[in-house]
């Protein structure tokens, strides 16, 4: 992303994490239930009749190997409300899989360990979480899919390609879910190799006017299909709320191949009212109008 972008672009207000809190576990001492004297043959008694019929149910369950009775197995687990993270000694901890809001993923960040950033990297998108800012965070960039995540110093954080970083010891993979339907999946059809990712364009005054969301991001499309189907994706909840930026999926054949995010803002001494940032599968031939002149 250019430089002037990224120096125009609001941080997301993040909200400080609450004191932690401790879990506490209960002991209760076990009675002395020792027999006496006259009750040691009775107790031994029951004890050989408990094993006879213990015998008779393992014998009936091993003859029963090899039949197509139903096996049991075991229930996947259900998703906690958010991505929670410890950072430890042995580095990240996750609680996995973790379901998405419809305002975006929470992130809540345990650091046992003292380090500096929280790393979450995806095929197509990451998010590098600053712990000196704030250890809870909504993201609305990050969607459904897998990822990977680790926690690291300044030192110790890795750089360089996706492959590169995800080389690097320390990651653990967690599933992000939408068990309520509360996000239209923006997941490009292709592997990472074929994502493109171009140089976006600034939005000027010509080129929104009064125009809905959608016919701007049209208008800048080339090499769409007839067929295309260009739609809102992401968090539902954040659809309505102008102050957010908006994504876009292109859909052909029902696989979606690029997405256009679309940012617009009312400040009066920019000459440029908002801008759209592009991610293409290179196979689908899409690519965005050159940059109007102010």
């Amino acid at each position: 992303m250019p430089e002037r972008w990224e120096e125009r672009l609001e941080k997301i207000d993040r909200l400080q994490p609450s004191a932690d809190v401790e879990g506490r576990v209960g002991h209760v001492p076990t009675p002395d239930r020792s027999p006496s004297p006259g009750r040691k043959a009775v107790t031994i008694a029951a004890a050989f009749l408990v094993f006879i019929v213990a015998g008779s149910f393992v014998w009936r369950a091993l003859s029963d190997v090899g039949t197509d009775q139903p096996v049991a197995t075991p229930s996947p687990a259900a998703p906690t409300d958010g991505l929670m993270i410890t950072c430890g000694a042995d580095g990240a901890e996750v609680q996995s899989p973790a379901a998405v809001s419809d305002d975006g993923l929470h992130m809540a960040v345990r650091n046992l360990s003292g380090v500096d950033e929280v790393l979450i990297m995806g095929t197509d998108r990451a998010l590098d979480m600053d712990l000196s800012q704030a250890t809870r965070h909504t993201s609305e960039h990050l969607g459904t899919g897998s990822y990977m995540v680790g926690c690291f110093t300044d030192a110790e954080m890795p750089s360089g390609s996706t492959e590169d970083i995800l080389s690097h010891p320390g990651f653990v993979p967690v599933e992000v879910v939408d068990p309520s339907g509360s996000f239209v999946d923006w997941s490009l059809a292709c592997d990472g190799h074929e994502i493109r990712q171009p140089d976006g364009i600034d939005l000027y005054d010509e080129d929104v006017g009064n125009l809905p969301e959608l016919d701007v991001v049209r208008s800048k499309l080339r090499g769409l299909q007839e067929s295309d189907v260009v739609e809102l994706a992401g968090y539902v909840g954040l659809w309505g709320n102008a102050e957010m930026p908006h994504t876009y999926r292109i859909v052909r054949a029902g696989q979606v191949v690029g997405t256009v995010e679309l940012r617009l803002w009312n400040e009066p001494d920019w000459s440029h009212v908002g801008m759209l940032m592009p991610q293409f599968c290179e196979s689908a031939g899409l690519s965005l109008a050159a940059e109007s002149t102010p």
